[in-house]
């Protein structure tokens, strides 16, 4: 097992860390604490709150699907379609199904009480949701000329942003 000096100093010198040392004391997480509120930079921050959010225990809350603060299984469905879509690999399709989905609370996801139990993110299933989402727009954007004009590209674009 990695000890926590050995850790920081390798974190220091941008030395990924491989094994997370479990850590039940309070310094640890004292440390991890003042290392997030004095970081120079996105990245210092978010090894800080992805350490704090493991040793605090938060990953098992984002791996646990169920909540009654939204619709666990609208999204798994959703996430199904998805993989569905990206194989079918039909532009229409897809333009078709984001028109029909896109919004802003489904499901109750918007709800504010699951972004801020954690430092970083959210449940897993949300935010494989939202790559989902991301990776079929992304394929919008770069689909050829031949699939769907730029025009017509723009067009949903633009009404999707209401």
């Amino acid at each position: 097992m990695v000890s926590l000096g050995t850790s920081i100093v390798s974190w220091l010198q941008g030395s990924p860390r491989t094994e997370i040392v479990p850590a039940n004391n309070k310094a640890d997480i004292s440390y991890w604490y003042k290392v997030l509120n004095s970081a120079n930079s996105y990245d210092e921050w978010k090894t800080a709150a992805e350490r704090l959010d493991e040793l605090e225990g938060n990953n098992e809350w984002k791996r646990q699907r169920t909540s009654p603060l939204y619709d666990h299984n609208r999204l798994g469905e959703r996430i199904r379609r998805m993989h569905e879509l990206e194989v079918d690999d039909k532009i229409e399709s897809v333009i078709f199904w984001l028109r029909s989905g896109l919004l802003r609370n489904l499901g109750g996801i918007g709800n504010r009480r699951l972004y801020d139990h954690c430092h970083l993110g959210t449940k897993y299933i949300i935010e494989q949701h939202a790559d989902g989402i991301r990776s079929l727009l992304t394929r919008v954007a770069d689909c050829e000329p031949e699939e769907m004009s730029l025009e017509k590209r723009l067009a949903f674009f633009t009404e999707s942003r209401h």
